[in-house]
């Protein structure tokens, strides 16, 4: 069951990258989408978790971002 759950994460962030061309999963602009999976980010983090693909760029640009570390903090 996680394995599959971990799989649909990385499935939807892969393909949100790739069909928008990233570097957030909408395109250019952070969205809702990106707030949606920002904790998902950091459990990702915490638990050492590998997406794979463009999904794990996805999660260290993410982790980058000021307002991510800023509420890390």
């Amino acid at each position: 069951m996680l394995e599959r759950d971990l799989a649909r994460i990385a499935e939807l962030w892969n393909e949100g990258l790739t069909r928008f061309g990233g570097p957030y999963l909408g395109g250019a602009e952070f969205t809702a989408v990106d707030a949606f999976f920002a904790p998902v980010v950091f459990r990702a983090q915490s638990f050492g978790l590998v997406f794979g693909g463009q999904a794990d760029a996805y999660g260290h640009h993410m982790l980058a971002l000021p307002a991510m570390q800023e509420w890390y903090r």
